[in-house]
């Protein structure tokens, strides 16, 4: 049974969180989920507005998930090291990640999934840019405008 890793912020599960988790499920029989905590985050992103466990939780919840860990680092390679998974799921933009050639030392293989996840975002913001008929732009700049909500 092959492991997979990968790994995500998750602060607002959406549609591309699940497809991208699924699609990476169906290349093994194990799929392991790194959960960026704050600090690793804000390496790369802004500040998460919900806390490292309620976003592990949501992701746990996940039918095709079968484990979910805390991620320190924006960088997996703490966690590939640990887990030492066949497959890890990065993307073209990490391709200089140390995780990379570690994965690959063992004859681990990588692969890019985020297009389906970045496809669905594509997607959400379309419908809220245009308002899909509803008025979101409150809703919308209510959720940016929180900050620090659930620190990890």
């Amino acid at each position: 049974m092959k492991t997979v890793y990968a790994y995500v912020v998750a602060d607002i599960l959406h549609p591309g969180h699940v497809r991208f988790l699924r699609a990476a499920r169906q290349l093994g029989g194990l799929l392991i989920v790194g959960v960026l905590t704050a600090r690793a985050t804000l390496e790369k992103k802004p500040m998460p507005i919900m806390s490292c466990t309620h976003r592990m939780e949501l992701i746990r919840a996940l039918q095709c998930v079968d484990s979910v860990t805390e991620q320190y680092e924006y960088s997996p390679l703490e966690n590939i090291r640990r887990l030492c998974p066949d497959i890890l799921i990065e993307s073209e933009g990490h391709a200089e990640q140390p995780a990379n050639d570690f994965v690959r030392s063992y004859g681990g293989v990588n692969m890019d999934l985020y297009n389906i996840m970045v496809g669905a975002l594509d997607e959400i913001q379309g419908q809220v840019q245009e308002g899909n008929g509803h008025s979101r732009g409150a809703q919308t700049q209510g959720l940016c405008g929180m900050q620090n909500y659930g620190q990890d």
